[in-house]
């Protein structure tokens, strides 16, 4: 499945190989066909780090978009994902990092950079992210 960039700055081949990969692992809910979810939006960063293109999560369009999706209700979805009342941060890093090692337990490898991932660690629970 090919991500498609609407807005925001284009990824690199690596961050563009990073969402293929993640798209194809199906929507983090329901496994179904999924698209790219920028947790904190494509220019982000955290600690001076740009985190943008590589804090992305699958979601299909009812998970992502639909009012009780991750844009409208993420503790509902939480709820329903058996994560009780999780904040949409603390959800998407769950979703996130277990991507991560999937990931690394298929390639040997880590899919980003060092200090990407460790800013990405660093994301507050609530939307306190500095962008471009």
């Amino acid at each position: 499945m090919s991500v498609v960039y609407l807005g925001g700055k284009a990824p690199t081949a690596e961050e563009k190989r990073w969402h293929d990969w993640v798209a194809s692992q199906g929507c983090a809910c329901c496994f179904g066909p999924a698209q790219i979810h920028h947790c904190v939006g494509s220019t982000a960063r955290q600690s001076k780090v740009h985190i943008g293109q590589w804090f992305v999560i699958p979601l299909c369009d009812l998970h992502h978009k639909v009012p009780h999706g991750i844009h409208g209700d993420p503790r509902g979805l939480a709820a329903d994902w058996g994560y009780g009342s999780m904040g949409r941060k603390e959800l998407e890093k769950v979703i996130f990092f277990r991507l991560v090692a999937k990931y690394r337990r298929e390639r040997d490898d880590y899919p980003l950079p060092a200090d990407a991932l460790r800013a990405i660690e660093m994301v507050p629970p609530v939307d306190v992210i500095y962008f471009e």
